[in-house]
């Protein structure tokens, strides 16, 4: 297992015993269990998995002593997929509060969720970083720029998923369909109150056959057979979830601008592959052009 040193992990890394709530975001499976688990080993600190019902049952009380329980001698805490705790915001305020010289990481795979349950309470109160699937200038600085080139036909196919990445070529695409089809959604459908959860497949696939081209919503509301706020919601809710992302049309002109149509990416090559199961070597491909234009509008960074 080839364990690249993150950017995001250094930051926070200067940001820790300085006073602040840590929330980091990103999308499951891109890695922020992994870099949590590394500073509780470096510093002493403690770990609950949110989304497990005994750490629920500890949660549920806003009680300073019972809330202080859960530190005890720790330096650090950190609350994995904080998002599914009630009343998340209040309970990490009064540790805060109570507890100013404890280091509280809160971590979430959508903002729309976890943004919406603290920002409130943690006013003036939280930093906020936001964790994706690995860079290119990530592999460069772990090995060399050489070593990365040579990963690029992969990288286009496969994407930079730290545990698809890692894994061996034939396991790459099994892992990949299993982050598309089992994680990928789960916070939208839990969190999102969707009424048509199988328009989020089809207007990916409809984005996912156009990378960089122009998608207005009237285009898609066409397409899936449903209204444009639907659609301007689902689009929205994906940007959160950390799966798509937007790019607005340019003009000198800035109410042109605002009235011209968005182009959508995804974060990772390999999801967008995972979509339309397309997993063919770079040279028998006719969207190469689409998947370099992604690569460099993001993953290059």
């Amino acid at each position: 297992m080839i364990n690249i040193e993150r950017k995001t992990a250094k930051l926070i890394e200067r940001q820790l015993f300085a006073g602040k709530i840590i929330l980091l975001l990103g999308a499951r499976r891109v890695g922020k269990t992994f870099l949590c688990k590394e500073l509780i080993s470096k510093y002493n600190g403690v770990y609950y998995n949110c989304e497990l019902n005994e750490t629920k049952d500890l949660l549920a009380s806003q009680s300073k002593v019972v809330l202080g329980n859960l530190i005890g001698k720790s330096r650090l805490v950190v609350f994995d997929e904080a998002q599914d705790i009630p009343d998340i915001g209040k309970k990490l305020k009064i540790l805060y509060d109570e507890f100013p010289d404890v280091q509280i990481i809160a971590t979430g795979s959508s903002s729309f969720d976890l943004i919406n349950k603290t920002s409130e309470p943690l006013t003036g109160r939280s930093r906020i970083y936001q964790l994706y699937p690995l860079s290119y200038s990530e592999l460069v600085d772990h090995d060399s720029l050489a070593s990365a080139h040579g990963q690029l036909d992969n990288i286009l196919r496969f994407g930079l998923y730290p545990e698809v990445f890692n894994h061996a070529l034939d396991q790459k695409i099994e892992e990949l369909e299993n982050i598309a089809s089992n994680y990928l959604f789960k916070d939208m459908l839990l969190y999102g109150d969707l009424r048509r959860p199988d328009i989020i497949l089809e207007i990916l696939k409809l984005i996912a056959y156009q990378i960089g081209g122009e998608l207005s919503l009237n285009e898609i509301s066409n397409k899936t057979n449903t209204s444009v706020h639907t659609v301007k919601r689902y689009l929205d809710m994906l940007e959160k979830s950390f799966v798509i992302f937007s790019l607005n049309g340019f003009s000198r002109n800035l109410r042109k601008e605002i009235g011209k149509s968005k182009k959508y990416y995804f974060f990772d090559l390999g999801i967008r592959n995972a979509l339309i199961r397309n997993f063919n070597p770079i040279d028998s491909r006719n969207d190469i052009g689409m998947l370099w234009g992604e690569f460099l509008h993001y993953r290059a960074n």
